[in-house]
């Protein structure tokens, strides 16, 4: 995996910098034909066009080559003893943030004395942000995003759900796969989930998918529980 780590940041840094320059070239243009410099041009309308996807599609390569990046990226193996509910309060905060004009309801339930978990808190945060972010694109009408936190047995467990369109039966097996998605092109890059099963992975817990279309999906996160009795 370290192997292909490197050849990912390789890869990564000789895409990019064509990248930078191709949408620095589109956002120049782009500017100079707001200053009016092709007014006179009779394909100004076709011109702004193509200059607005040739700037979104180098946007989207980029964020394509960022996700292979991260998801071959060894991590960091130094463990903190963390609350959990902290971590997924802090992610609903950033969350209801960016999404604050949507037509969402966040609905957040952490038990009281959440036992804590081993683990690196910027990874599982992202790992909820993944999985929130998931259920958020998957309500495009909106409706409610539920994220509970519970302990069961030796086991911290969340759930994250929503009502949304669902998952078909035929995708579920699928969905942790790299590059693996149902959205249209430009939506995005299909390495979210899988970046987040391979953090939850590394942590020595589980995550768990179950969907009904037309109903919802709820993703199970499991984690080890840290006993503090033990010396």
């Amino acid at each position: 995996m370290a192997a292909v780590g490197r050849l990912a940041a390789g890869v990564v840094h000789e895409i990019n910098n064509p990248l930078a320059t191709i949408s620095a070239c589109a956002e120049s243009l782009e500017s100079r034909l707001n200053e009016g410099a092709f007014d006179a041009s009779p394909m100004l309308e076709d011109l702004r066009e193509y200059l607005g996807l040739i700037r979104s599609e180098a946007f989207r390569c980029k964020s394509i080559t960022n996700g292979l990046l991260d998801f071959s990226r060894t991590r960091a193996s130094d463990h903190v003893t963390i609350n959990l509910g902290d971590v997924i309060a802090s992610a609903v905060r950033l969350l209801s943030h960016q999404k604050r004009r949507s037509a969402v309801e966040f609905n957040v339930d952490i038990a009281e004395d959440l036992r804590p978990v081993s683990g690196d808190p910027g990874q599982l945060q992202q790992a909820i942000i993944a999985l929130a972010t998931n259920a958020l694109d998957a309500m495009v009408i909106g409706g409610v995003l539920t994220i509970v936190a519970s302990d069961q047995a030796e086991k911290v467990i969340v759930e994250v759900t929503d009502n949304g369109v669902g998952i078909q039966p035929e995708n579920l097996p699928k969905i942790f796969e790299p590059f693996f998605t149902t959205k249209e092109i430009g939506k995005g890059t299909g390495l979210g989930l899988a970046v987040c099963y391979g953090i939850l992975t590394e942590h020595g817990g589980t995550l768990d998918v179950q969907s009904t279309v037309g109903i919802g999906t709820t993703f199970t996160i499991t984690l080890p529980a840290v006993n503090l009795n033990e010396e």
